[in-house]
């Protein structure tokens, strides 16, 4: 099992934008993919930042999930139902993580 960490820095102002984007759309989208959703976090400072951790079996699995979510045409139409009043996702970055077996829920 391995989980992906992925920080969106998103434009001044445009985190309750993206909020409702996963909200209505996304996270139904991801899971289409095979990317089960496990957390979900916004910035505890306030910055236009959002962060949220996948579970995958392996690194082919989170590879193949979102390459197919990628190439799926509903992307770019979710996008331009939600970036209709300005660009949301500044950047992104990805982290792919394994948990130690030492560390115990």
């Amino acid at each position: 099992m391995i989980h992906e960490l992925r920080i969106y820095h998103l434009y001044p102002g445009r985190t309750q934008a993206i909020l409702k984007r996963f909200d209505e759309r996304m996270f139904a989208f991801l899971k289409k993919h095979g990317v089960k959703v496990i957390d979900f976090y916004t910035d505890g400072d306030g910055k236009d930042t959002i962060y949220y951790i996948c579970e995958f079996d392996s690194i082919e699995a989170k590879d193949a999930a979102w390459q197919a979510a990628y190439n799926d045409p509903e992307l770019m139409e979710i996008k331009e139902i939600y970036d209709v009043d300005g660009e949301i996702l500044k950047s992104f970055e990805s982290y792919t993580l394994t948990r130690n077996d030492f560390f115990k829920r």
